[in-house]
């Protein structure tokens, strides 16, 4: 530490507001935040572990730095000349909310599923400064989407929505690098790890099903489901097939949608049409969408599909064919088996567009994994086992 450093620390320790007692093991804080008449009292906690500072002489200092922490959060924001009042957590996640929608566009539901994730944070932390959340306050909020019963996969989406918040506020100079770093050195949770519910993945459809439900849907509609099941696209991909985005060469025919995923990356999207699905399609020939509401209800409706919609349709197909529920993205994840299965996980992986690797692909395709995983092992297994 320098001569300065100990200085300012000399200073620091005589100017704290408010004071610091002991109760039941551990250092409190007695104090009116800036602002406030009451005094209200803080227990002191543990940077990133977020763990009580036990009471002792030795780790009185501790405390201070604490209690510093918690002070200079509370007034960082304001202006000492204007006494601007701080950005609460409402404010940052309304400038948030703003910023996804534009950085999240193309087709992603990135920036609706960050809004959703953000409500249970808005209701806990909503009108408090942004500058005092605090580790701990991130451990309280991953326990309370545990506690509304999400399952890990979603909690731990939801808390990465909230640190991503706090980077991209810091780099919008909103916070401090000190409220960055205590909202995001928090841990997503593990599997198996912590008393909150496992997910199921997401399974293949099977293709009786598809047919039966085929069968109760107007033929328009039930060739894009066809079509869908054939090329394995996202939903919205499907949806917003347009002529004009489709490259016919030779045995495949190439549609880049306009709008994808992954887009705001700056990666390609290219989805291939074999002939099966090219002989749907040359049934639909023309400009425009390929696939419309209006082939199958007139004119009053809009010229595209819109996700939503075309979810609710199968759904109720397949109620009508007295199959098992099931959504149009199952039709991903019914194509990508198939095509692990007999290609390879390489095949399965280009055909589904994923940017970030194999690991993506095995979620879509986990069905065809104990294939290829009885298939390596029987040559050992005929010799040895």
């Amino acid at each position: 530490m320098t001569g300065a450093d100990k200085n300012a620390d000399t200073r620091r320790r005589a100017a704290l507001p408010g004071t610091l007692w002991e109760s039941h093991g551990a250092w409190h804080w007695r104090v009116a935040s800036p602002g406030e008449k009451a005094r209200k009292d803080y227990v002191l906690r543990m940077p990133y572990t977020g763990e009580r500072i036990p009471a002792s002489a030795s780790t009185r200092s501790l405390a201070e730095s604490a209690a510093w922490r918690l002070w200079e959060g509370w007034t960082r924001q304001a202006d000492a000349g204007t006494g601007a009042p701080a950005f609460t957590v409402n404010d940052v996640i309304d400038k948030w909310a703003a910023h996804a929608e534009t950085y999240y566009s193309g087709g992603s539901k990135e920036a609706a599923d960050s809004v959703r994730g953000m409500r249970l944070f808005r209701k806990m932390f909503g009108k408090r400064p942004v500058e005092t959340i605090t580790h701990p306050d991130m451990i309280e909020y991953r326990s309370a989407l545990a506690e509304q019963g999400y399952v890990r996969t979603t909690v731990n989406k939801y808390l990465g929505f909230v640190k991503r918040m706090f980077a991209w506020a810091l780099d919008e100079c909103l916070v401090s690098a000190q409220a960055k770093a205590e909202a995001t050195a928090i841990s997503p949770l593990k599997r198996g790890r912590g008393n909150v519910a496992e997910g199921k993945a997401v399974a293949a459809v099977p293709d009786a099903d598809v047919e039966k439900t085929c069968a109760e849907l107007a033929e328009p509609l039930a060739d894009m489901v066809r079509v869908h099941r054939l090329c394995g696209a996202r939903p919205d991909e499907i949806c917003q097939l347009a002529w004009d985005c489709v490259e016919r060469r030779g045995k495949v025919w190439a549609y880049r949608p306009g709008n994808h995923k992954n887009k705001h990356r700056n990666k390609p999207r290219v989805i291939v049409f074999g002939p099966k699905a090219q002989a749907i399609l040359a049934k639909y020939e023309g400009d425009g969408y390929v696939f419309s509401p209006r082939q199958t209800v007139g004119r009053s409706v809009g010229e595209r599909w819109k996700v939503e919609a075309y979810q609710r349709a199968v759904s109720r197909a397949a109620e009508r064919a007295d199959v098992p529920h099931w959504h149009p993205n199952q039709l991903r994840h019914t194509c990508a088996t198939e095509i692990r299965r007999r290609f390879g996980i390489d095949a399965a992986s280009a055909v589904l567009g994923h940017t970030l690797g194999l690991r993506i692909t095995d979620r879509y395709s986990f069905e065809a994994a104990e294939d290829e995983i009885i298939k390596a092992a029987t040559p050992a297994m005929v010799k040895m086992g």
